[in-house]
């Protein structure tokens, strides 16, 4: 779901700046701000891999009504 695809793509970005990749190029690549980029690569990881950012993005749709 969600919540998977997002952790997913976060520890992509994280291996990719690891490697070398600038937070200007990963903000290209990913298509996000470097604002969002730089939350990502610092921010700490919750059991089983969660971030609370991921954790707290998808209970925000989760919890949409339908239109």
């Amino acid at each position: 779901g969600c919540r998977y695809e997002i952790e997913q793509r976060n520890r992509k970005i994280r291996k990719d700046y690891q490697q070398g990749k600038s937070v200007d190029e990963l903000a290209d690549i990913y298509y996000l701000s470097v604002h969002s980029i730089r939350k990502i690569i610092y921010e700490k990881e919750f059991p089983r891999g969660r971030s609370f950012a991921a954790a707290l993005l998808c209970f925000r749709v989760s919890k949409r009504k339908p239109r």
